[in-house]
């Protein structure tokens, strides 16, 4: 494993996130931080390093880069870190909604036209009335509607129901249409301690989402996630794009962070750079790309 497995991990994360966000026409806001990322991959070598050595080439990376653009896009709402996290993470479900149901229409169009040009049957479902009776497992859809469902199938035929692919079409489309109200979170707070805009709020909602995704998949991210404040401190001065004093230094991630993230979230940043297991990958200060 060197710099450039690293850099080519995490750089078609980002190259994929551009693609699909472009492809479905949604979140312009992330495919900009994704290209300021990309912009800078000598300022960000050393992060991708540690985060391909902790996280790997797999759902982990990708899922720590999805956050990092998602809670990007939000930063600056005048929301709490906590409802920020909710947010962005809503914003990225919807997203990886609209991308799956692409992705599965397709092969159900793929297989009605297989099952039409060589006329094999393969059980599955073919008209969509038998996909809401199978799924319709509480008792008041078999004791009220599956007398009704059960009446139309026998009315009308397979050419009158929705196709299953324009089903998964529309499951992406509504998810990639879907738009978060500002005012949406039931725990919005005037006040905030950590001011709208700030370096130190986009980091907290990272660290909510972290949380969050950290309690729903247990097992995507080791235990303990150790991030280097380096690391935290160069992607948030990236994705920002912070400059002169209002970067963003090392030493403030751990003043704000330090304790309260191994404690409230379980896991923790090192402060300096595992020296036995981190390759030396170059100056994390050198200028950015032309």
């Amino acid at each position: 494993m060197g710099p450039d497995d690293a850099i080519k991990a995490c750089e078609g994360v980002l190259l994929e996130a551009i693609q699909w966000n472009d492809y479905l026409k949604r979140l312009p806001s992330e495919c900009t931080i994704a290209r300021r990322l990309l912009d800078n991959r000598d300022r960000l070598a050393d992060s991708y390093a540690e985060l391909y050595l902790k996280l790997g080439n797999g759902p982990a990376l990708n899922s720590f880069l999805g956050l990092v653009l998602s809670a990007a896009a939000v930063w600056g709402d005048d929301l709490e870190p906590e409802d920020l996290a909710l947010k962005a993470e809503l914003i990225q479900l919807n997203r990886r909604i609209a991308r799956s149901a692409a992705e599965l229409s397709g092969f159900l169009d793929r297989r009605e036209d297989l099952r039409h040009s060589s006329g094999l049957k393969d059980q599955t479902f073919y008209n969509v009335a038998d996909l809401i009776d199978a799924a319709g497992d509480n008792d008041l859809y078999r004791y009220k509607l599956t007398a009704s469902i059960d009446e139309l199938r026998q009315r009308f035929d397979w050419k009158h129901w929705p196709s299953l692919a324009g089903v998964a079409e529309a499951l992406g489309r509504d998810a990639d249409e879907a738009r978060v109200p500002e005012d949406s979170s039931a725990t919005l707070e005037v006040a905030s301690q950590i001011a709208p805009g700030s370096p130190e709020r986009f980091l907290s909602t990272v660290f909510h989402m972290l949380s969050n995704i950290r309690m729903k998949n247990k097992g995507m991210f080791p235990d303990p996630f150790d991030v280097t404040n380096e690391s935290l401190a160069a992607l948030t001065n990236t994705a920002l794009r912070l400059v002169g004093d209002d970067r963003l230094r090392a030493a403030t991630v751990d003043d704000y962070y330090g304790d309260w993230a191994e404690a409230r979230l379980g896991f923790r940043h090192s402060r300096i750079p595992y020296a036995d297991s981190m390759p030396d990958f170059g100056d994390t200060d050198a200028p950015p790309r032309p």
